[in-house]
């Protein structure tokens, strides 16, 4: 999309406003091309509000990462059926957010996904956290003898650039936490 002033004129201080917008109506018409964060699961098909407030969340930190050239990961931790709104989830948030930064940002994609973007986080120290991060849900799942937990993460970069490939990327990363 290129946008330019007529010869012999100026761009208008809308002129900004108007590029945004334009680019955002593109980025969300091509989206449709991309996978989708919706699950197989019937439950989760009609997104939840948690979901899509979260999945927001994730955009407006890409959107800040793109325009400040910074760095940004996901960790994404999944939760088996089983345990979805039990003590041994809220104990799962509480190990991950234990282990987040100020600026890091804890939420919930829905009935059984809890996910971290960790601000000004690149590929190297991502390993570092989600290192850590297995480690302390290793010992909560012992302790409250729980299978069958997966971690996984992305990060920001020119191939994981919206909301939907940063999950789908850390989907596809995601490896058994080792009870």
């Amino acid at each position: 999309l290129e946008l330019r002033p007529r010869a012999n004129e100026t761009f208008t201080s809308d002129s900004s406003l108007v590029t945004r917008a334009a680019g955002r109506v593109l980025q969300i018409w091509l989206r449709g091309a991309e996978a989708s964060l919706r699950d197989d699961t019937p439950a989760i098909a009609a997104q939840s509000p948690t979901m899509s407030a979260f999945v927001r969340r994730i955009e407006e930190e890409l959107e800040r990462a793109r325009r400040f050239d910074l760095r940004l990961s996901l960790v994404l931790i999944d939760v088996p059926p089983q345990v979805q709104g039990s003590e041994v989830f809220a104990q799962v948030q509480d190990t991950l957010r234990r282990e987040l930064r100020g600026s890091d940002v804890l939420g919930k994609m829905n009935a059984q996904r809890v996910v971290a973007l960790l601000t000004h986080t690149d590929a190297p120290g991502s390993y570092k956290a989600v290192g850590r991060v297995r480690r302390r849900l290793a010992e909560t799942a012992v302790r409250l003898n729980v299978a069958g937990v997966t971690i996984g993460h992305a990060v920001f970069s020119p191939d994981c650039r919206t909301a939907e490939a940063l999950v789908s990327q850390a989907l596809r990363d995601a490896e058994p936490v080792a009870v």
